[in-house]
């Protein structure tokens, strides 16, 4: 599967609307993971910080 670019709107046009709004949710999905991956390692950092602190 090509990845889109500025052919994006040609895609559309021509009749490829569903593959460029399943490359469009996974490209989401994707970077919500990435996201919460970062957050959840962001508090486990915290947690452990805290805990050596001794408060």
């Amino acid at each position: 599967m090509p990845i889109l670019s500025s052919g994006g709107a040609r895609a559309v046009a021509e009749g490829d609307g569903d593959r460029v709004l399943h490359e469009l949710a996974m490209d989401y999905l994707i970077k919500g993971a990435i996201v919460i991956v970062a957050l959840v390692v962001l508090c486990l950092v915290l947690v452990i910080v805290y805990r050596r602190v001794g408060r």
